[in-house]
């Protein structure tokens, strides 16, 4: 969680499933609990977020909502 940058080589060759995502919307923030879920039967595949706002307070929205 809260990597900060990712360059698209590190993800070269891999499944990724982006997530674009604005802190304040509260319906996305819901599904996060989904995600996890989704992670853990598709553990080969990566989950990335792409998010506006601040990385402190997009950290925090995620960390309420896991």
């Amino acid at each position: 969680m809260g990597r900060g940058n990712l360059s698209l080589a590190e993800l070269q060759g891999k499944r990724v499933l982006l997530v674009f995502s604005i802190p304040t919307a509260r319906r996305a923030m819901h599904s996060r609990r989904d995600w996890k879920k989704f992670h853990c039967e598709q553990s080969e595949m990566a989950i990335v977020m792409i998010s506006r706002g601040e990385p402190k307070e997009n950290r925090a929205k995620v960390k309420d909502t896991a």
